[in-house]
């Protein structure tokens, strides 16, 4: 499989949200939760309110599982911005962080994006901690993406092409998150 071939997956922890609006990627994924608030990460980006008035017109519900893909959101390098609903409240259910989790990952199956950074709340699901978190977002991207493959293939699995999937963490980050 050629390098240009393989999705690539980035998992940002808080401490880099600062940067979000310049990473260069094909799609950013951020939180927005069920009350209408904005995780740190999704207000990052909002710099000139589209965030905000997509959530407040009612386009994204801030449900578990709700979705909602910004194209050319300004301010913002990538050229798409999923926003994903994780329920309401500070802390997020196991539960409600597993469906948003399938439904953001069958999301990027679809949009074909090679480049993702994932910006989510990974430390503020209900015990559970980052670790966890990361484990399930790749387990869960890396499932969509055979399973659109298989589809692709017409439905023979082992005759459709290979899918692999690249992780790519911020080790120093993320071990220092898992530490709090």
């Amino acid at each position: 499989m050629k390098q240009a071939d393989v999705p690539a997956l980035a998992i940002a922890p808080m401490a880099v949200r600062r940067s979000l609006a310049t990473a260069d990627s094909d799609c950013i994924v951020v939180a927005v939760s069920g009350g209408g608030g904005l995780s740190k990460q999704a207000a990052a980006l909002d710099r000139y309110g589209e965030i905000t008035e997509a959530v407040a017109s009612g386009d994204i519900s801030g449900e578990p599982g709700s979705t909602l893909l910004l194209r050319n959101l300004r301010g913002a390098r990538a050229a798409r911005v999923l926003l994903a609903g994780f329920g309401s409240g500070p802390s997020i259910a196991e539960k409600d962080f597993i469906g948003a989790l399938r439904r953001i990952a069958g999301c990027l199956a679809a949009l074909g994006a090679r480049r993702v950074l994932l910006a989510l709340p990974i430390r503020q699901v209900t015990g559970r901690g980052p670790d966890w978190a990361i484990r399930l977002i790749v387990q869960s991207v890396h499932d969509a993406w055979l399973g659109t493959a298989y589809v692709l293939a017409g439905g023979h699995g082992a005759t459709g092409r290979p899918v692999s999937l690249l992780a790519t963490f911020l080790i120093n980050r993320a071990r220092r998150a898992s530490r709090l």
